[in-house]
């Protein structure tokens, strides 16, 4: 009895330290218990056969661990830094038909991205981030965009180093071309112009400077970058007024650099931010923004959120109400915002759900004053389908850019498995300002948008939309044909599928 006790202390002794002792040794061991007959043959047999299996799985579960730590926190390099490498591969296939409302245009384009970056973490407080983007446009976008057919790009997207937990506040400072996205993107988010590939809009990044701190009451953002060069803002848009300014058709491009400065402090589930941007082209749109959004779950009604963010905008412009360049400077009094409601049926099958949203850019006022009381969009980033891009067509086209808008937005959507959504809108779009001669004209459209999204794995992705937006009268008048005054009546039908894979 003593030995069979003795014999399972130095059993279970020699299975404690298995990962640290030689298995030569383990199974010499197992002999000095065979010859001082502590257990038999066969036992001793069961016992070699475990701990081969027991090392063997050692093994497997050591690979696997490297391979996640890897993954994490990515390959190390000679000098101690670790890179990780990451990017994406994407296509999308586009075709519309009756493109300005106007029968007979019709457009079909394919663009593919691609993406490679590298994340390398040099110390504990100093990271970088690079990023390349490939894009090729195929086929003909020109009645969109005016670019030329089968156009190819190659930028830096990315570009920047991050200094973490400076001194004794918590700060992290981030310098080059970096994203800057605030909130969900209604002003802030997408500083690039996209010369190719622009449904997809692959280029987002700011050149610039950012602080961020973080403490025990909410996060600070404080920032300075420059607009693109190329960054391009229009006239003639939808704001065309009386018959005498029609020579101003077709919008009319401007681009030109300047800076933009911001300020905002989130906290918990609200944001409050000043954004100033600078502005040096022809157009001098000086203009400060003032920003507060605040999302709320009401804990009366499970699955019920509201959402919304409201933005004041001051400063000034050389664009008069007619959406003319002038001479003078105006002062800008504007207002832009948004409130959404969503309610999710938590306990039904395929997690449906219902949402509404209200969208409002004001336009400039029928009076002559000193006063342009149209919206500047500014760098609004479509972070989903239809999001800021209002309407998926009339949006994604570039018919109304975010200013001189009404928009409702209805939404239905459901989850059959964890890997498929479906998703109907609805949008009846609206203008602040008519277009016509008495600027009475403000019905614009109706929209509706089905989308389908699909994704078996962390790595693959794909997705389908069909559209259709039917013209109402400020439509109707504003896509007139220039040379026999009809108005413009069709439909437009727009189709899009997507996949992609990321790494």
């Amino acid at each position: 009895m003593k030995n069979i006790i003795i014999g399972l202390c130095i059993i279970f002794g020699s299975l404690v330290i298995i990962n640290s002792v030689k298995a030569s040794e383990v199974e010499a061991l197992i002999d000095v218990l065979i010859k001082n007959n502590v257990i038999s043959e066969g036992d001793a047999a069961d016992l070699k056969s475990e701990l081969k299996l027991e090392q063997e799985t050692s093994k497997v579960e050591t690979k696997v661990e490297i391979k996640e730590e890897l993954s994490k926190e990515g390959i190390p390099l000679a000098s101690g830094a670790k890179v990780k490498f990451y990017g994406s591969l994407d296509i999308v296939g586009y075709t519309q038909e009756g493109v300005n409302f106007t029968k007979g245009n019709t457009v079909a384009f394919a663009e593919n991205i691609a993406k490679l970056g590298a994340k390398t973490q040099f110390t504990d407080e100093v990271s970088g981030d690079f990023r390349i983007v490939s894009a090729n446009t195929s086929g003909d976008d020109s009645l969109f965009y005016g670019t030329a057919t089968d156009n190819t790009m190659v930028d830096v997207d990315l570009a920047n180093l991050t200094f973490s937990d400076i001194g004794s506040f918590n700060i992290d400072l981030t310098l080059g071309r970096q994203e800057i996205v605030i909130g969900d993107g209604f002003i802030i988010g997408d500083g690039r112009a996209d010369t190719v590939a622009q449904w997809s809009v692959p280029l987002k990044s700011f050149d610039g400077a950012r602080a961020t701190l973080n403490n025990d009451f909410g996060t600070v953002d404080c920032f300075a970058a420059f607009i693109d060069n190329d960054w391009t803002q229009y006239l003639g848009s939808y704001d065309a007024g009386p018959p005498e300014y029609q020579d101003q058709l077709p919008l009319t491009a401007y681009t030109g650099g300047g800076e933009l400065y911001g300020v905002n402090l989130h906290h918990e589930k609200w944001d409050i931010g000043a954004f100033f941007k600078d502005d040096n082209s022809e157009l001098e749109n000086d203009t400060v923004a003032l920003s507060v959004k605040a999302l709320y779950e009401v804990p009366a009604i499970s699955g019920l959120t509201l959402d919304g963010e409201i933005v004041r905008q001051l400063g000034s412009t050389s664009v008069d109400r007619a959406n003319l360049l002038t001479d003078r400077k105006l002062d800008r009094e504007a207002w832009g915002g948004h409130m959404d409601a969503t309610y999710k049926f938590e306990s039904c099958r395929f997690a449906p759900y219902i949402g509404t949203s209200y969208i409002y850019f004001s336009g400039d006022d029928a009076d002559s004053t000193d006063t342009n009381e149209a919206f500047d969009p500014l760098f609004f980033d479509d972070t989903d389908n239809g999001k800021w891009y209002i309407g998926n067509i009339v949006g994604g086209q570039g018919q109304i850019i975010n200013s001189n808008e009404k928009v409702i937005k209805l939404e239905l959507g459901c989850t059959p498995d964890s890997s498929t959504q479906l998703r109907l809108q609805f949008f009846n779009i609206r203008l602040d300002r008519g277009i016509d001669y008495d600027f009475t004209r403000k019905n614009y459209a109706n929209e509706v948008n089905l989308i389908f999204d699909y994704w078996p794995n962390e790595i693959f992705y794909c997705g389908a939309q069909f559209g259709m937006s039917h013209p109402l009268e400020a439509a109707r008048y504003w896509n007139a044909d220039a040379n026999t005054g009809k108005e413009a009546t069709e439909n437009i039908y727009e189709f899009v599928v997507w996949a992609g894979v990321e790494f």
